[in-house]
């Protein structure tokens, strides 16, 4: 995935056009499971979400295995903007509880993962 911002130059007389930018960053993969031992997985995963424009959420997911239950942990969240517009575009951050940084979406995305690997799980 890319993550990029772009640039904007124009005038009063003339149309807007976009100069893309030299900063992209672009994020890889990498490994997603980190460790499986015992009734415990951890896992490094990306989920997206749309609010005006695409959002990416990366985490941490530790599921344990208790009896018949699934426990699902969310840990070291952080979301970034696919495209910022004419702003730098630093990447992952932390979430913030701002109701601007709209953190009930990404609670909603991270909660329709559970239910993915769940239903997964009982196929």
């Amino acid at each position: 995935m890319v993550l990029a911002s772009e640039n904007y130059s124009g005038s009063l007389w003339w149309p807007y056009y976009n100069v893309p930018s030299q900063q992209a960053i672009t994020v890889s993969g990498g490994d997603t499971i980190k460790l499986v031992e015992g009734n415990h997985v951890v896992a490094n995963a990306v989920t997206d979400y749309l609010y005006h424009t695409k959002y990416f959420i990366s985490y941490i997911l530790t599921a344990t295995c208790h009896q018949n239950n699934i426990h699902y942990l969310f840990s070291n969240i952080k979301q970034a903007h696919q495209y910022t517009g004419s702003v730098v575009n630093d990447g992952f951050e932390n979430v913030k509880t701002l109701e601007s940084a709209h953190p009930n979406l990404v609670i909603d995305a991270l909660n329709k993962e559970a239910d993915k690997i769940q239903e997964c799980l009982l196929r």
